[in-house]
């Protein structure tokens, strides 16, 4: 079954999971997890939105996160994948996340 759309309000805290593509780890490594970290910095930044929390799992990401306008959370999670996607896409263990429920 297909996500549904996401709710974007602007003001409203949001719980955002990002999973690995089929499950599979999306960190091999502490580069890895400081890297993502770097990426999301830069991606909140751009859509000025407020990260209250965060989890980083091996094959999962929780955000708590706060938009400050309509449409941002769709445009923090698609510069942040498409950045790791980017950064990663040459690594032998290629992995890459993707957006959950």
């Amino acid at each position: 079954m297909a996500r549904l759309p996401r709710l974007d309000l602007p003001s409203i805290p949001q719980h955002i999971v990002q999973r690995g593509n089929n499950r599979l780890p999306c960190f091999l490594d502490d580069a890895d997890r400081q890297r993502y970290l770097h990426l999301l910095r830069d991606a909140l930044l751009h859509t000025g939105s407020l990260l209250h929390a965060y989890v980083l799992m091996d094959n999962h990401v929780h955000l708590l996160l706060t938009p400050l306008d309509t449409g941002v959370t769709a445009q923090l999670m698609q510069k942040l994948g498409r950045q790791d996607v980017d950064q990663f896409k040459a690594k032998p263990q290629s992995r890459s996340l993707s957006g959950g429920n």
